[in-house]
């Protein structure tokens, strides 16, 4: 790929984790941000937490989104101060929570009985 272009916020990929998701870091000025997808989305990977302080250096994230793309719902939980994760939202195929001027440390995923996929992008201002 070569050294990225600043001015058409080319992203990074980075290698995939232990979970086989790819996180690609894109580069914006005066922020980070991250991208996490996972086409298919198992029982067996459930419950999966994307910990954003951790991957932003101890800071949360505050703007993003995560979106459902597969067929079956997909459980989220938020932990929005280090001390622990709040009740579930279910989201369906097609639904899209929205983080802006939220600051997020964490995210549950939690299987609901069906597969599915799920793409979230997350930035730290």
């Amino acid at each position: 790929m070569g050294k990225p272009d600043f001015t058409k916020n080319e992203a990074i990929v980075e290698p995939a984790d232990f979970d086989g998701h790819v996180i690609v870091a894109g580069l914006v000025a005066d922020t980070k941000n991250k991208s996490y997808e996972k086409t298919s989305f198992t029982a067996a990977m459930s419950p999966l937490t994307l910990d954003f302080y951790a991957d932003f250096s101890n800071a949360p994230a505050s703007k993003g989104y995560i979106t459902i793309d597969g067929v079956g719902d997909l459980l989220v939980a938020y932990d929005l101060d280090g001390l622990g994760f709040g009740s579930n939202t279910t989201l369906k195929r097609g639904d899209t929570i929205n983080f802006d001027g939220l600051s997020i440390r964490k995210l549950r995923l939690t299987h609901s009985g069906t597969d599915t996929a799920y793409r979230c992008f997350v930035a730290q201002y």
